[in-house]
């Protein structure tokens, strides 16, 4: 349990998958699925890469980018970004403002939202994916950096990107160590190209 300054939180995420991660997803279906890591905001990185991540709910197929398909995380999408913010996670935790929206996982108006249930949608992502590519430009990126321990537990590969804005990148080397591989550039893109480089599909794992 984790004690915060006026509410006791009870830890333990209930994941719905269960078995192997090599029966995951990723595998099952045959598709090169990749979950974004990362520090969350409105139009974030992710939307230079998958340029129709904003579209992205139930019934629209995502276009593939170089042969991966986005499998998480997913935000409640408004006009107005109101689901965003400090530990909100793109869904609404601190403040729903505008109470719109739609929810990206399933295309309808969002549910209520609760710390557990992101948690979960997130570690069923990585579960699912064929790798986690994680783009680092902040050092309070907590949670992506818990996600590129769970990746890591799992045995799926795991690719670190640290961006050369980023004061004092060294005190990354604790998930830098625990990633198969890791880049500094000065954008995501930049990082997602050196990503592709050394990724092999077909094997699915990185290239010495």
């Amino acid at each position: 349990m984790v004690r915060t300054k006026d509410k006791l939180w009870r830890g333990g995420a209930k994941l719905t998958h269960v078995g192997d991660p090599k029966d995951s997803a990723a595998v099952l279906m045959g598709k090169l699925l990749v979950y974004m890591a990362g520090k969350i905001g409105k139009n974030d990185w992710r939307h230079q890469i998958f340029t129709d991540l904003r579209y992205a709910e139930n019934g629209f197929e995502m276009s593939k980018v170089d042969g991966f398909h986005y499998c998480g995380p997913y935000f409640i999408k408004c006009d107005h970004g109101c689901y965003h913010g400090e530990n909100s996670h793109g869904r609404g935790l601190v403040s729903t403002g505008c109470r719109g929206g739609i929810d990206e996982y399933n295309g309808q108006e969002p549910a209520r939202q609760t710390r557990y249930t992101v948690l979960n949608k997130c570690l069923n992502g990585i579960y699912s994916s064929s790798v986690l590519f994680a783009w680092i430009d902040s050092h309070d990126a907590y949670g992506t950096i818990a996600e590129i321990g769970y990746a890591v537990g799992i045995g799926k590969p795991v690719f670190v990107a640290l961006s050369n804005g980023l004061e004092d990148p060294d005190s990354m080397w604790f998930p830098c160590r625990l990633a198969n591989y890791t880049y500094n550039c000065d954008t995501a893109e930049e990082a997602w190209k050196q990503f592709i480089d050394v990724f092999d599909k077909k094997e699915r794992k990185f290239r010495k």
